[in-house]
């Protein structure tokens, strides 16, 4: 590949590969974003999965999209056929992507649809970085380590995860400039306290049915609260909805909020599990935290994501795995729901040394110009 200078009237186009949902997704919307203001005409494709939830949100920022039909290598013992095909078809769409395409640099973003495309980048000699949002690396990102040139990581606690030191570079987790922005937010002081409920942009069952059993039995807890929940899916929406109006309780219960605004709006206390993102959001905002991690993470990594957060930040973690878990719930929101939230702030300890969330993405924009600068 020819050498490219930053500085050249061709504005350096990039490639964002992976994705699958928000969490992998909207950090690399933020270091997009940050690319377009020091290149307003640069070309910008995000190249991934078909997911519904990937082509949704990325509409809403017109980013371009191109769907890989890789399937889940998850698949590949139960249905060893398909995943052979898709592997084929996809590194054959990748390598077509990358000739026409021609970027600059190639960002990945995490999933098994970051594959074909990081691979494809790699053989062409293209710069590449990685974007890691959890304490223990993805699998995808593990293995595609030896093909990048740098590991953009969030948490020190995942420097362990991969093989080459000197490749890793903490810049925590890029933010979306609309979540910066909703630090200086200021809202009517007549509205209810928030309580956000969310288990991330597909939702959780857990989280929602914990949250009805807890309504029926507590709903007096929660009066003077206004209940906010993401459920992922419209059935859980209209269960909850329903019931919250019975108790007599102020809600906006929806399958998916799409603007950060609406979903952050007020919020004194969240319920939500642990992906990378939504902890560095939530410690941006300072917004402290019950963490229910998913139990059955990849190398636990929503467990370890939620213990590192909490041992700076406020929050509480319950592990779904626990014998008790819906009475050590119920008991945690008590407490929680009885805390004075006026001086929460104190309890985070941002900005942070280890989570440095709030410049993450100019600094990983600054690290992607030195690559296409030093590219030969």
């Amino acid at each position: 590949m020819p050498s490219l200078n930053v500085s050249s009237n061709k504005p350096p186009a990039i490639l964002f590969a992976g994705g699958g949902t928000g969490g992998h997704l909207y950090p690399g919307i933020a270091v997009a974003e940050r690319w377009q203001d020091c290149f307003p005409n640069a070309s910008i494709l995000f190249a991934g999965s078909g997911r519904e939830i990937e082509r949704s949100i990325l509409a809403k920022y017109y980013f371009k999209h191109e769907a890989l039909p890789f399937v889940s290598p998850r698949t590949a013992l139960r249905h060893p056929l398909q995943f052979l095909k898709g592997w084929r078809e996809s590194r054959k769409l990748a390598r077509k992507i990358i000739r026409e395409f021609q970027p600059a640099a190639v960002i990945g973003l995490g999933g098994y649809a970051s594959y074909p495309l990081v691979i494809a980048a790699a053989h062409r000699q293209i710069p590449i970085v990685l974007l890691e949002q959890n304490a223990f690396a993805g699998r995808a990102n593990q293995h595609l380590e030896k093909y990048a040139s740098k590991v953009c990581i969030s948490f020190t606690e995942s420097i362990q995860t991969f093989a080459t030191p000197s490749k890793i570079d903490l810049t925590g987790n890029p933010l979306r400039q609309e979540i910066i922005d909703l630090k200086s937010a200021t809202y009517d002081e007549i509205l209810l306290p928030t309580l956000l409920i969310t288990g991330g942009s597909q939702g959780s069952n857990l989280i929602n049915e914990t949250v009805l059993q807890f309504i029926e039995n507590y709903a007096n807890l929660l009066m003077g609260w206004q209940i906010r929940h993401q459920t992922g899916n419209e059935a859980s929406a209209i269960q909850i909805r329903e019931l919250c109006q019975k108790r007599n309780l102020q809600s906006d219960v929806r399958p998916y909020f799409e603007s950060p605004a609406d979903l952050y709006q007020n919020v004194k206390l969240a319920i939500v599990r642990a992906g990378g993102t939504t902890l560095a959001e939530l410690e941006a905002l300072s917004i402290p935290a019950i963490i229910i991690p998913i139990a059955r993470s990849m190398a636990n990594h929503q467990v370890l994501n939620a213990k590192a957060f909490a041992s700076r930040n406020a929050a509480v973690v319950i592990e779904e795995s626990e014998n008790n878990f819906q009475n050590d719930f119920s008991d945690t929101m008590t407490l929680q729901l009885a805390k004075d939230y006026s001086t929460v702030e104190n309890s985070f300890t941002h900005p942070n040394k280890k989570i440095p969330s709030s410049n993450a993405a100019k600094q990983v924009v600054e690290i992607i110009k030195h690559l296409i600068e030093n590219q030969t």
